[in-house]
C-alpha cells in the first residue's frame, strides 16, 4: 500500500508539469501578482483537478467502465479551448490600457500590485473595486477540474496496470490527486517570478510577457484542440 502511495505521488507531481498545465496556469498568472497570491491560483487549480480525478477515477475504478473514445476527445478540446480562451483573456487585458504599478486602500489593506485598464478616472474607480480573488478562487478551480476530467481516464488505466489490486489502486489514485496538487503550487510559484521581476525593470519587460503568455495561450490551446478532434 505505500509503495502505491509513494509511486501515485510521484506521478501527481509529473503530471503538474504536463505542458497543458504549464501554459494554462502561465495565463491565469500574467497579471503580476506576487508569488504567495500565485500559490493560492496553485492550490485552486490542485483543488479543481484532484476533485475530479478522485470523483471520476474511484467510479472508473470501482465499476470497470471507461470513457468513450469520443468522450475522451471532447473532454481533451475543451481543455485546448479553455486555454485559447484564457490567452484571449490575457490579450484583451492587455489591449485594455497600459501597465502600471501603484499603491491604493482596499477595505482590509493597503497595498501595491500592478493593473491594467486606462486611467480615465470611471474605469479607474471601477478597475479598483475588483476582487482580489480573481483567477486565484473559481476560475483556477474550473480549469483544474476541466484538466483533471480530461486526464482521469489515461492515468485510472495507468493506475490499474501497474497495481493488482484495488485497494492500492484507491492508496495510488488519491495519492496522484495530492501530488499533482502539490506540483501545482510548486509551479505556480515559479511561473509567477519572471511576472515578479518584471516589476523591477521597465514596464515594457511586463508587457512583453503579458504579450508573450497571451499569444502563447491561444496558439497552444488552438493545436491541442485540432490534435484532441483529430485535425492533425
Amino acid at each position: 500500500m505505500s509503495t502505491a502511495f509513494v509511486i501515485g505521488l510521484a506521478l501527481g507531481l509529473r503530471h503538474a508539469f504536463d505542458p497543458d498545465h504549464l501554459v494554462a496556469v502561465t495565463s491565469m498568472l500574467s497579471d503580476g501578482r506576487r508569488v504567495r497570491a500565485a500559490l493560492g491560483v496553485g492550490l485552486w487549480w490542485g483543488a479543481g483537478h484532484g476533485a475530479t480525478l478522485v470523483g471520476a477515477g474511484a467510479l472508473i475504478l470501482a465499476t470497470g467502465w471507461s470513457f468513450p473514445r469520443g468522450w475522451q476527445n471532447g473532454f481533451e478540446a475543451m481543455v485546448g479551448i479553455t486555454i485559447v480562451l484564457l490567452g484571449l483573456i490575457v490579450l484583451r487585458n492587455h489591449g485594455s490600457g497600459g501597465v502600471h504599478w501603484h499603491e491604493h486602500t482596499h477595505p482590509q489593506a493597503e497595498h501595491a500590485h500592478f493593473h491594467r485598464h486606462s486611467h480615465g478616472a470611471e474605469r479607474c474607480a471601477a478597475a479598483h473595486a475588483h476582487d482580489h480573488a480573481g483567477p486565484g478562487g473559481l476560475r483556477a478551480l474550473a480549469v483544474g477540474a476541466i484538466h483533471g476530467i480530461a486526464g482521469t481516464g489515461p492515468l485510472v488505466i495507468l493506475l490499474a496496470l501497474t497495481f493488482p489490486t484495488l485497494a492500492q489502486r484507491y492508496a495510488a489514485l488519491m495519492a496522484l490527486a495530492l501530488g499533482s496538487m502539490c506540483g501545482m503550487v510548486l509551479v505556480t510559484g515559479c511561473l509567477a517570478l519572471p511576472f515578479v521581476w518584471s516589476r523591477s525593470l521597465d514596464s515594457r519587460w511586463y508587457a512583453r510577457l503579458h504579450v508573450g503568455a497571451g499569444a502563447t495561450g491561444v496558439a497552444f490551446g488552438v493545436g491541442f484542440t485540432f490534435r484532441a478532434l483529430g485535425m492533425f
